[in-house]
């Protein structure tokens, strides 16, 4: 899950770790953080995830609603407008809500979120600055078929559209897309 770039200046970039409660988040920023500066995102800050990550150097917790594309827009360019750049983004927030609104809301938080944010990146970036992304998702269930909801299976297959869409397109643009 760690991706360290090689070119030695990362002084003024940023990693952004999107999933702030799950353990391989917290791992990932704590590899990421040995480096650069890192973004945990959460949903909502609380005092347990603040405690997980109080050792880190070089880490901000970040509440960021990821059902709102404006949000994650805004987030994106407020780091590129203090002067400083995105080096690579990990995505591992997953919506575990399951109502009769949670399509629309698996949706929104592991998909709508991704694009949103990659093209905001792609929009904001200097030509030759490389970025490298990780999009992950949560291991499967024994039980994969009965344990899961449709709208799990449906967004997963999204994620993988995603990374393989981005793959074709984006590496001219220094722009590195990976499951």
């Amino acid at each position: 899950v760690c991706m360290i770039s090689d070119d030695g200046s990362l002084s003024d970039r940023v990693a952004i770790v999107f999933g702030g409660r799950s353990p391989i988040a917290i791992a990932s920023a704590r590899c990421l953080a040995a480096r650069q500066k890192v973004m945990l995102v959460t949903r909502n800050i609380d005092v347990d995830l603040s405690d997980q990550v109080s050792d880190i150097k070089n880490i901000d917790i970040t509440e960021v609603n990821l059902e709102d594309r404006e949000n994650i827009r805004q987030f994106i360019k407020k780091i590129y407008r203090a002067g400083e750049s995105i080096s690579s983004i990990v995505f591992l927030q997953r919506c575990r809500t399951e109502t009769h609104a949670s399509f629309h809301k698996h949706c929104a938080v592991e998909l709508w979120s991704v694009q949103e944010a990659i093209e905001t990146i792609r929009a904001e970036k200097k030509k030759e600055d490389t970025v490298q992304i990780l999009i992950g998702t949560s291991p499967a269930a024994d039980k994969i078929l009965i344990d899961q909801s449709l709208s799990y299976h449906i967004v997963k297959a999204g994620q993988e559209t995603i990374v393989r869409y981005c793959a074709a397109i984006y590496p001219a643009e220094h722009i590195a897309v990976t499951p």
